[in-house]
């Protein structure tokens, strides 16, 4: 997919990048809002409930460096075949000749 924009590609690559960085203190905010949500609710101590805490945001910080690699991954097995793809429409162009 191609698009037409009038912003470089950087300066499409560091908004994206300020977005991502931003979903993933959310989605902290969020995951412990809720654990101390739950705590308050079920009346327990939220001193004494602070490894569940510490194991959620391991976990969640985990789960986001983890999609982070696959997506990066993804990202360079897609750049290798168009690079594939642009030597063969080369070829093409020689054997024509």
């Amino acid at each position: 997919m191609f698009l037409i924009s009038a912003r470089t590609e950087d300066e499409v690559r560091k908004r994206f990048k300020g977005g991502q960085v931003k979903w993933v203190f959310g989605g902290m905010a969020f995951l412990m809002g809720g654990l101390l949500a739950r705590d308050i609710q079920a009346l327990q101590v939220i001193n004494g409930s602070w490894p569940i805490y510490v194991m959620a945001v391991v976990g969640y910080l985990f789960a986001a460096a983890l999609t982070w690699v696959l997506m990066v991954y993804n990202a360079l097995v897609d750049l290798r075949n168009r690079v594939q793809r642009a030597w063969a429409e080369v070829d093409v162009q020689l054997k024509r000749r």
